[in-house]
């Protein structure tokens, strides 16, 4: 399913069970600003022409070099990508069209926007769920993966987005990311 780097090996994917209240996590998206409000989800990301954010519509590319707007809805879990976000038919891995520059988190602590750099070549992947019965909409769901401790302490988060790009076959080639910034001093507070 995955593999390490470029010349990484494969490794088996191991699926937790299934949870209902990440399962509704996960899909809870504001309506109008695009900011999720969602305890797993990566807010916004940049490109070398656009921001983008959860709640507006994507360019994004499947194997084959289709091309689709899919709304940005939500987040999946690259542990339970094959168990669950794929089993359905219709379902499909997609990649932002062109590559990610930076990604930005917002810290669960504080909300405080975090910005941090993206490793050359590296694209965010996507879930584009089937259609629903009777409707010609589809949505997208950004996959992520564990937060590093750097990432854990600089984006006060458990999860961070998932960076790779799909080869021809489909499999996720994964990238790396940068490691991130240290994490912001707090400031102190009034001592009078």
């Amino acid at each position: 399913m995955a593999k390490q780097g470029s010349g990484g090996s494969r490794g088996k994917t191991i699926f937790p069970p299934f949870d209902a209240e990440e399962r509704l996590r996960n899909a809870a998206v504001a309506g109008g600003g695009g900011i999720c409000y969602s305890a797993r989800m990566c807010n916004r990301y940049r490109t070398v022409s656009a921001e983008w954010r959860a709640g507006q519509e994507l360019e994004l590319e499947v194997v084959g070099g289709d091309f689709y707007r899919p709304k940005w809805a939500g987040s999946a879990t690259v542990e339970k990508l094959k168990r669950y976000w794929l089993r359905e038919p219709g379902s499909e891995l997609a990649q932002t069209r062109e590559d990610v520059t930076e990604v930005s988190e917002t810290a669960e602590d504080d909300g405080e926007l975090q910005w941090c750099a993206a490793p050359a070549g590296a694209r965010l992947l996507f879930v584009i769920a089937a259609p629903p019965p009777g409707k010609t909409y589809r949505l997208a769901k950004l996959i992520t993966t564990a937060a590093t401790p750097d990432q854990a302490a600089y984006f006060r988060r458990d999860r961070f987005p998932l960076l790779g790009r799909l080869t021809p076959s489909g499999e996720i080639d994964i990238i790396p990311p940068l490691p991130a910034p240290p994490p912001k001093p707090k400031p102190q507070g009034e001592l009078f």
